[in-house]
């Protein structure tokens, strides 16, 4: 799983580079530490790593209405970095009493709060996770919602934006398509024009 250097308390760059190097090192979450243990040699390395789950975190989740998490379920959410703050964020913007599995599914696929707000000024509220996640899985960026739109393809379903995503139905195909003559397609006879 991706981390920044910068949150990796006790390792540096040149120990990463260095020929050889012995290392120990934590990655501090909301959830619990993560201590590694091991060494580098020129930006390769290997060793181990123990998981201490936060007594604290877990306390808060069985007050959230989580039940016990287990040190499983702690090691999961902080290797993904659900914390507090995040399940806050998502409260804040309507996602009340989401799973674990969908805390972890929202953040290894990037459907961060702000994804969510950018798509909720773009006219897409209420979308569930499934929807939310399926949108990330395929690159409907909001940036890219936004060329659609201004192409004339407003208020598109999601499952519309998912296949034109899935069949390369781009902003830069439909501008081609147009020059040749074809104006106001629907999102499924692009999708056709791509398939076939």
């Amino acid at each position: 799983f991706p981390a920044a250097l910068t949150e990796l308390r006790g390792l540096s760059a040149a120990q990463i580079d260095s020929p050889r190097s012995e290392v120990r090192f934590e990655l501090m979450r909301d959830a619990g530490t993560l201590t590694f243990e091991g060494r580098f040699q020129e930006g390769e390395g290997a060793g181990h790593f123990a998981f201490a789950p936060s007594a604290e975190f877990l306390a808060a989740m069985r007050q959230a209405g989580y039940g016990n998490v287990d040190g499983e379920k702690a090691f999961s959410l902080a290797v993904h970095d659900v914390s507090r703050a995040f399940i806050r964020d998502l409260a804040a913007l309507g996602y009340e009493r989401l799973t674990l599995d969908q805390l972890v599914s929202l953040r290894i696929h990037g459907a961060s709060p702000q994804f969510i707000r950018d798509l909720k000024a773009l006219g897409y509220s209420g979308l569930t996770v499934d929807q939310l996640v399926s949108l990330r899985i395929h690159g409907a960026t909001p940036e890219w919602i936004r060329e659609l739109a201004a192409l004339g393809h407003r208020a598109l379903a999601v499952d519309g934006l998912v296949s034109l995503r899935i069949h390369g139905a781009s902003p830069e195909f439909v501008r081609e398509i147009e020059a040749l003559g074809y104006d106001g397609l629907t999102p499924d006879q692009l999708v056709s024009m791509r398939i076939h």
